[in-house]
C-alpha cells in the first residue's frame, strides 16, 4: 500500500527527531539537478523557491528538457524535493 507524500514526509520527520535540524532539502530539476548550489533547511523553504525559480525560466520565454519545453504553468509540478542527510553532503568521504 502507498502512503499519500505528505504523510510520508511527516512520517520521516518523526523518525528522525535527532536530526530534524541537521537534515537539508534539494530541489531537483526536472534535468535531475538541484536548482540551488545550496540545499534548503526546510521543506517549506524549498517549497517556496520553487515560483523564483519557474519565473525565471518565464523570464527567459522557455524551460527545456530534452527536445520538449515544458509549460510554466506545470514546471512546478515536474521539480521533486529531496531529503539531503546530513552525511550525504560531507565531503570528507571523498578520497
Amino acid at each position: 500500500m502507498k502512503t499519500h507524500p505528505k504523510k510520508q514526509h511527516h512520517a520521516s520527520a518523526k523518525h528522525a527527531d535527532n536530526t530534524a535540524d541537521t537534515v537539508r532539502y534539494n530541489v531537483v530539476s526536472p534535468d535531475g539537478f538541484p536548482i540551488t548550489p545550496e540545499p534548503f533547511a526546510s521543506v517549506k523553504a524549498a517549497k517556496k523557491f520553487i515560483p523564483i525559480w519557474v519565473e525565471g525560466y518565464r523570464q527567459q520565454g522557455y524551460y527545456k528538457y530534452k527536445d520538449f519545453h515544458i509549460p510554466f504553468k506545470i514546471l512546478h509540478k515536474c521539480v521533486e524535493i529531496e531529503a539531503v542527510l546530513p552525511n550525504d553532503d560531507d565531503d570528507s568521504r571523498q578520497g
